[in-house]
């Protein structure tokens, strides 16, 4: 399924300003992971792999201030550039604010 359709789908009230970053997003995450489930979520596009959805993986949150990327397991993964936010057990989070 192409990127616009996945969006139209899952986040049909999406801010213009944020189609684009969106769009970004989930063409990188299928480029990784071309076979993964995608459905709204806890209100917000998210992706798992055989559908299971108690251990997703990422999620794409548009926000006011910018599309959120949220890592699942975001905690364990490797952040030299200390780009992910969050203090919790868990989950971790980079803010877009633009497509590039």
């Amino acid at each position: 399924m192409h990127e616009r359709a996945i969006v139209d789908q899952h986040l049909p009230d999406l801010d213009a300003r944020w189609r684009a970053t969106v769009e970004r997003l989930v063409a990188l995450i299928l480029a990784e992971l071309p076979h993964a489930d995608h459905a709204r979520k806890w209100g917000q596009l998210t992706f798992t792999r055989n559908g299971d959805w108690h251990h997703w993986i990422c999620a794409i949150s548009p926000g006011k201030k910018a599309v959120r990327l949220t890592f699942h397991k975001g905690a364990l993964l490797v952040d030299p550039h200390d780009a992910m936010e969050g203090k919790g057990r868990y989950l971790r989070a980079i803010p877009f604010q633009g497509p590039d």
